[in-house]
């Protein structure tokens, strides 16, 4: 039956059931999503070496602009390094199950955290320039004894 309000069209009221029907318990299917198939091989992730120099690469890059290009990495102090690194990753428990799926956080962060950082950099450099040496027009009113214009060409 509808009900009636002042100034508002009748609103149905939906047909109720005398006693709600007995579904049971779900029924989930057992390849549902988020159920893992039990026939599929298990997620085999592992660090690679190419993985290792792309993170740690672009860490430190964040780091050199930070410190300045003396903290440049060169191959030669890292190419022995990739493939011990790697094993050491692979062995550690905590580090070995964050694998290389979740490296695209860290290699954004560690992207945008560089362009940050150099500019940063440059702020500092620019700040610390403009502290040592007077403006401009400072030097211009020390060399024109004072007035900004220049030395006063009326007085005698």
């Amino acid at each position: 039956m509808p009900k009636q309000t002042l100034g508002v069209e009748p609103v149905l009221e939906p047909p109720m059931l005398e006693t709600p029907p007995d579904l049971g318990p779900p029924n989930l299917a057992e390849n549902s999503p988020g159920s893992p198939d039990p026939e599929a091989p298990a997620a085999t992730t592992a660090w690679t070496p190419d993985v290792v120099k792309m993170l740690i690469s672009g860490l430190w890059t964040m780091l050199v602009a930070w410190r300045g290009p003396h903290w440049a990495l060169t191959p030669e102090e890292t190419d022995p390094l990739w493939e011990p690194t790697t094993i050491t990753l692979n062995n550690t428990p905590g580090l070995k199950n964050f694998a290389p799926e979740h490296m695209a956080i860290a290699i954004t962060v560690a992207g945008w955290g560089t362009i940050a950082a150099k500019r940063a950099g440059w702020d500092r450099e620019l700040a610390q320039a403009r502290q040592k040496s007077p403006r401009q027009s400072e030097r211009a009113q020390q060399d024109s004894g004072g007035s900004p214009y220049g030395p006063n060409r009326m007085e005698g």
